[in-house]
């Protein structure tokens, strides 16, 4: 994995590994009308019985789904969901694991 659990701490500082992941999911994933780059971090994702890496942007839109979460699966098949990141993170079945670093100035966004 590219995600190590120094990733998490509050001290934590960007690694390259962690930029390339990015970077990658980024290009894989694609990017929606509706997706925002004020919040842009990585993070483990639980699915289909294991954790993923993901790449989590905001999602301009009302309601309470307010991030993409872009993983890929083993097979090469890329997928990008709505997600409520506070329900997620507080799930008592932890399903979500966040990066404590903002990754937005690090990543190539596209125009």
């Amino acid at each position: 994995m590219t995600i190590k659990e120094k990733d998490f701490k509050s001290f934590a500082q960007v690694r390259p590994e962690v930029v390339e992941l990015a970077d990658r999911l980024l290009e894989l994933g694609g990017v929606r009308d509706d997706e925002h780059f004020a919040f842009v971090r990585v993070g483990l994702i639980y699915r289909n019985q294991a954790f993923r890496e993901c790449l989590l942007t905001g999602r301009a839109v009302s309601g309470t789904k307010d991030t993409y979460a872009t993983y890929q699966m083993p097979n090469g098949k890329v997928y990008k969901v709505a997600v409520d990141i506070s329900k997620e993170q507080l799930a008592e079945d932890v399903t979500l694991c966040v990066a404590t670093y903002d990754i937005d100035e690090h990543i190539g966004i596209p125009c």
